[in-house]
């Protein structure tokens, strides 16, 4: 007796058969099988299958937290060595100078590969030492991500600088096992570009030899800069990058259009490196502000810089 394949009913999306080859039972002619429910037919008892043999193992048994991150290192020595990043599928959004970099996100989670460009905010990364980030300015993004009981252990995913495919080949991306026997999840930091095949690219040639030790690149800048938030314009939070060769005192604020100082993100001394903060358009009292264009400054000894940025509502 033959069992064909089962089939999955999706919503309003057509039958959805079983990947794995057909099933078979076969029933002995010598069997003990009884009719339990006098129909005329025999009960044959059957071991319980997955759908496609994926199995228990396969899935997360209990809510946890991943942690994704990504060392940019390669990317930035790249870029300071007068290379180009690219858009690998479009060959075009290129990336020519560090000053450019303004985000870092992680794509295809749960097989949901958005548009690239398309900035979903569950999916920016941050190097601003919060939300789950080690360091601050260290050069290793981070993001959260909860995946919930049922969902597959075993997760594909790229990341992107701006937002943009810009790590690797068409197709090469990255596969993790979750790891689901706590409620966090900490999986060694990704080397960006390290599974690059695409000649285009300038990856795995530059790599992350100098893993931050106490927030410090091993390639470290070699001027002071503050480049332009990303995204802009925004709506609700944007991230504010800055450059410094030394160790200092330093000052991020936001004014409004008015001169008015509404936010200080950051008043402490930092080490030298590249730096990333998030603001959520939120003043320092936690008051949200109204939409408008606003001044952000950087003052780092006698360096001082600003530049606008529009929020929308």
């Amino acid at each position: 007796m033959f069992v064909d394949k089962v089939v999955h009913k999706g919503d309003g999306s057509g039958d959805m058969w079983e990947s794995s080859s057909d099933r078979m039972l076969n029933i002995p002619s010598d069997h003990s099988y009884l009719d339990f429910d006098s129909d005329g037919y025999y009960e044959v008892p059957t071991d319980t299958v997955f759908y496609a043999n994926v199995g228990w193992d396969d899935v997360i048994q209990q809510d946890v937290t991943v942690y994704f991150q990504v060392n940019i290192e390669s990317a930035v020595l790249a870029l300071r060595a007068g290379e180009v990043l690219l858009d690998s599928q479009t060959a075009a959004d290129t990336i020519s100078s560090v000053d450019d970099i303004a985000a870092v996100y992680v794509n295809g989670l749960l097989g949901s590969w958005w548009d690239w460009g398309s900035n979903p905010a569950a999916y920016l990364m941050t190097d601003g030492g919060l939300n789950g980030d080690a360091v601050a300015g260290d050069g290793i993004y981070t993001v959260g991500y909860t995946f919930t009981i049922g969902q597959a252990k075993s997760q594909t995913y790229k990341y992107g600088i701006n937002s943009l495919d810009n790590e690797a080949g068409f197709a090469k991306n990255r596969t993790m096992m979750i790891d689901d026997a706590a409620a966090t999840y900490y999986p060694e930091a990704d080397c960006f570009g390290s599974q690059n095949t695409d000649e285009r690219l300038p990856f795995p040639e530059y790599g992350c030899p100098g893993v931050a030790i106490d927030g410090e690149l091993s390639a470290l800048p070699t001027r002071f800069a503050l480049h332009q938030n990303f995204p802009n314009p925004f709506n609700p939070t944007t991230q504010i990058s800055f450059e410094m060769p030394m160790m200092g005192n330093v000052k991020l604020d936001i004014y409004n259009i008015l001169g008015q100082k509404v936010r200080t993100l950051v008043s402490r001394e930092l080490n030298a490196g590249f730096h990333v903060y998030e603001w959520n358009a939120l003043n320092d009292a936690g008051q949200g502000l109204s939409a408008g264009v606003y001044i952000y400054q950087l003052t780092a000894g006698d360096f001082v810089q600003q530049k606008k940025m529009l929020l929308l509502k």
